[in-house]
């Protein structure tokens, strides 16, 4: 665990309780593959994942508020590492018990603004997608935390 990729945090309860943790920022790296492809094992049999394999391209997650399976869809090929990359990132959103429901607007969001923006190249269509999407800002925070995780490259 190197020190830059640290973030100290202080939070403050109700009651006025001071807490600080030391949160991990956590980047996509290929050579990683491996070890979140045994996360993902994990996770599918304690029954957060709902997939034969890592390599499926729909992965359902269990939905406590409906009762049903949501469906995560990785069907964006033409980007091979940025799908590696949202596989990943929707792992360590499971892995944090983000809901269901949550991870695949945010799955949608990213493969939608992946696709518009040919791989993050064009950032002029970026800025047309989120004035057309729906929820911008949330769009936006997810676009900006994804990348935070997965640096573009030009």
């Amino acid at each position: 665990m190197e020190l830059n990729n640290l973030e100290l945090i202080r939070d403050i309860d109700r009651r006025g309780i001071s807490k600080v943790y030391v949160k991990e920022k956590v980047f996509f790296n290929e050579n990683d593959v491996n070890r979140y492809i045994e996360i993902f094992t994990e996770l599918r049999d304690e029954g957060f994942i709902l997939a034969s394999s890592y390599k499926d391209v729909i992965w359902r997650l269990p939905c406590k508020a409906t009762n049903e399976y949501i469906p995560l869809k990785f069907d964006i090929d033409l980007y091979q590492e940025i799908k590696q990359a949202l596989k990943i990132y929707s792992l360590i959103l499971i892995a944090k018990g983000k809901s269901a429901g949550w991870i695949r607007n945010v799955v949608d969001i990213l493969k939608k603004s992946v696709l518009e923006t040919n791989g993050f190249k064009q950032t002029l269509r970026l800025e047309k997608f989120l004035s057309d999407v729906d929820k911008s800002y949330f769009a936006a925070r997810t676009i900006q935390s994804f990348t935070d995780f997965y640096s573009v490259s030009n």
